[in-house]
């Protein structure tokens, strides 16, 4: 197991004592994954599973600063030891950096945003996360406000992939997770929003086996449709419900 997120390290320590020498925990990032698998002696693995979701913690804990809903600190850093929070960023990007960031996601009026956010921050800095939602829902369009998912909401995600290089640590962490496995082995991905799945389905269709040229055929897709949680699964913990689950194997 591993997390760059301290506590997740401590929790994952204390759930999994009751496998002794079997379980290997480490607070290591997924993109050192290649690094991980030879520090443990290891010449290949037999699965490797990436599940990039929120823990329930981020969103429940104000201070984590990962929601709109509780008012905290601007951070949403998974690891609080490195620099760098989502407060850095809205406080002192550029302009065009912060339209950029926003438009990682499908967030209406990207540009009104962030000009909106560069005036207001001109006066006082931008604290807390309700702040920083005031603020988006006053910029977008009035159409936008009544939208079930609140703007808000996206913004703090996109953030939040900024401030932990979230696409490009996972995009690393399934290149090198797949040359790390044995030959049959098995690569279990779940993603959360789109951007995540689309990292998964780009890398898979390039070996896909019914797609690739000859010599590229190396994976094959278990999953005909995407996995998704049960209602009643759904019920005990609503933060998986947009969750996708896809299974590779790899054939060479």
């Amino acid at each position: 197991y591993s997390d760059i997120d301290k506590k997740a390290v401590e929790t994952a320590t204390q759930r999994l004592n009751r496998f002794g020498k079997r379980a290997h925990i480490k607070k290591i990032s997924c993109s050192y994954l290649e690094k991980r698998v030879l520090d443990e002696g290891l010449s290949s693995i037999d699965s490797v599973i990436y599940d990039p979701g929120l823990r329930y913690e981020y969103v429940s804990n104000p201070d984590r600063g990962f929601s709109i809903k509780l008012s905290g600190p601007l951070d949403g850093r998974y690891d609080q030891s490195l620099e760098g929070t989502i407060g850095d960023i809205v406080n002192h990007a550029a302009v065009d950096d912060l339209a950029r960031i926003l438009k990682t996601v499908e967030i209406p009026a990207p540009n009104r945003i962030a000009m909106k956010i560069d005036d207001y921050r001109k006066n006082k800095q931008i604290s807390t996360t309700d702040e920083l939602a005031d603020i988006v829902l006053k910029a977008v369009p009035f159409r936008f406000r009544r939208k079930k998912v609140h703007p808000g909401i996206l913004v703090m995600l996109a953030l939040r992939i900024e401030v932990n290089d979230e696409l490009n640590t996972l995009k690393m962490a399934v290149e090198q997770g797949f040359d790390a496995l044995r030959i049959g082995g098995r690569l279990i991905t779940i993603s959360y929003h789109s951007l995540e799945a689309r990292i998964y389905k780009r890398f898979a269709r390039a070996f896909d086996e019914r797609y690739a040229d000859d010599a590229d055929k190396r994976i094959r897709v278990l999953t005909k449709k995407v996995l998704k949680p049960t209602e009643d699964a759904i019920n005990k913990t609503p933060l998986i419900r947009s969750a996708q689950l896809r299974v590779y194997e790899k054939l060479c």
